[in-house]
């Protein structure tokens, strides 16, 4: 992926009856009529990329129904996000372990009710078979059915369906953030693993069948060989991945094999460490905490203080300081 190719659009919407609600939507054609009496008010937030697009909708009073077809081009997804059971989809009742899968051109049919939150998550074709790819071991297949209302396990969807909080809530008070390019990869590619990771249950842990066997040392060749080309950027597991040609749970397994960690909390390290040499950089002075946690993917900056101070057992905010006191006084000495 190329940073030419990346870019992020997020804009916030509020409706006080469902037809304009349901002609802002860009990935859908829906018709959305009201169902109670007295008034509807209607939220919605759209972070759209080169490669995914969310819609997060919200109803804090009314009730609707929407109806209509989903995305023409790709697989999408309707998740709930709190008081599921406030909605229903293709006449089945969400809970907290349930969402809607859509091929493409989909059939849907969605009722809420005042409380209701979803998202609507539509990413290309192309990140979705690098995703399966990479946390399945193989392409993604096409589901013959318009629309799966998928059961998954309460535990996994309350990580997607959290993560999507998360990303709703950067992208109203922080909409900023999500325009730098390391973030919106950490955020595409966390999205599309607990994506998946709902959507399959426990398959994406299973090594695909028919696959050659692969060399440890060659892997661990190409692995290193990718963090030193990229020894001052952020890398995630699809990097990873994609490099050595192997899928993530053989990923894993050879670095719980080899570091007793897991390659995700392996490249977080990485990541703030990286952080810290960029706060450490005399030759980049003017510089803030949030600009490099940025670059480096951290967009959490609460979580992202807490990961540091731990690790380095001071805050970034200390660190840039004493960066800047140890560049005056070399300044003046010299």
């Amino acid at each position: 992926m190329q940073r030419s190719d990346q870019y992020a659009q997020t804009h916030s919407l509020s409706f006080d009856d469902a037809g304009s609600f349901a002609r802002a939507l860009t990935q859908a054609e829906v018709s959305c009529f009201q169902t109670n009496a007295g008034a509807i008010q209607l939220g919605l937030s759209i972070c759209k990329t080169s490669r995914i697009e969310v819609h997060f909708t919200s109803m804090p009073v009314g009730s609707c129904i929407a109806i209509g077809r989903t995305a023409g081009t790709t697989q999408s997804f309707h998740v709930p996000l709190q008081n599921a059971a406030l909605i229903s989809m293709m006449g089945r009742q969400m809970d907290g372990g349930s969402f809607a899968a859509y091929s493409h051109d989909g059939e849907h049919a969605i009722n809420a009710c005042a409380g209701a939150r979803l998202a609507y998550i539509v990413p290309t074709e192309e990140l979705i078979q690098e995703a399966s790819f990479v946390h399945r071991g193989r392409d993604a297949t096409r589901s013959k059915a318009r629309c799966d209302v998928v059961a998954s396990q309460p535990e996994k969807m309350a990580r997607l369906s959290n993560f999507l909080e998360e990303v709703s809530h950067l992208i109203e008070n922080a909409p900023g953030a999500i325009k730098h390019f390391e973030v919106l990869r950490q955020i595409e590619q966390s999205l599309m693993g607990l994506l998946l990771e709902a959507h399959c249950g426990g398959e994406q842990h299973n090594t695909a069948i028919g696959r050659v066997p692969v060399s440890r040392c060659r892997i661990l060749r190409e692995i290193d060989d990718l963090l030193r080309i990229k020894a001052t950027e952020p890398v995630y597991v699809t990097d990873l991945c994609s490099a050595a040609g192997i899928s993530q749970p053989t990923l894993y397994r050879i670095f719980f094999d080899v570091l007793d960690m897991n390659p995700k909390r392996y490249l977080q390290l990485r990541r703030l460490h990286l952080v810290r040499e960029k706060l450490l950089d005399d030759a980049n002075p003017v510089r803030t905490v949030s600009s490099v946690a940025f670059d480096c993917g951290f967009w959490q900056l609460g979580r992202f203080g807490q990961a540091y101070r731990k690790l380095f057992g001071e805050t970034p905010s200390q660190t840039l300081k004493r960066s800047r006191r140890t560049r005056e006084m070399l300044r003046a000495a010299g």
